[in-house]
């Protein structure tokens, strides 16, 4: 029996992808368009990573918008040319926001929800304003000793094109601009810039 064979699996489920064909292989993709040396972690998108280099690489997240979903609603005949990757395990934003940071699959850069124990601090913590769960006041881990950038130990894409000499830019809700997460995920960008909404 293998694992595909398992009810879980076999109900439509999808393994995450990690030999580049998930968000956690767009770091080392972006990376490589780009001209800068390999991001450690997981290697390229299989279908454009033998692509010439660019000059500029535009990542849209658009969150919890599946393939089906996004050929469905943006009815644009380019839609439709559009490959599937898959997410990561588990699929929580936190998770996948770090793993599309760092190249990294969550067992490997260890956020792996948005609420998560933290044995250090003795808190079911809530990791997107870094608060204790339940009844906590935003930013409280960092009172408690949690440094935000140096909470992930791996690099991420951002401080390895910084090294590189290839500038970010990176355009976020405004009000999570100074976020606990923002500052864990997003450290390195040097051009940070607060959006109030599409337009």
């Amino acid at each position: 029996m293998t694992l595909a064979d398992c009810s879980l699996f076999a109900s439509g489920w999808v393994l995450p992808r990690y030999d580049g064909r998930s968000i956690a292989n767009i770091p080392a993709t972006v990376a490589g368009l780009l001209g800068a040396p390999p991001l450690p972690g997981l290697p390229p998108l299989a279908q454009i990573s033998r692509r010439p280099p660019a000059q500029r690489v535009i990542v849209l997240v658009l969150d919890a918008v599946g393939h089906d979903v996004f050929v469905k609603f943006f009815n644009h005949p380019l839609a439709e040319q559009a490959q599937s990757i898959t997410s990561v395990f588990p699929s929580t934003t936190v998770a996948a926001f770090a793993s599309l940071w760092t190249g990294r699959a969550p067992a490997q850069h260890g956020l792996v929800g948005t609420r998560m124990w933290m044995h250090d601090y003795g808190v079911l913590a809530q990791m997107i304003s870094l608060k204790v769960a339940r009844s906590g006041q935003p930013e409280q881990l960092v009172e408690m000793g949690l440094n935000p950038e140096t909470f992930l130990p791996a690099p991420n894409l951002a401080e390895h094109l910084a090294a590189c000499g290839i500038p970010t830019h990176d355009f976020i809700p405004h009000y999570f601009r100074h976020s606990g997460l923002t500052r864990i995920l997003h450290r390195g960008a040097q051009h940070v810039h607060g959006v109030v909404n599409l337009s």
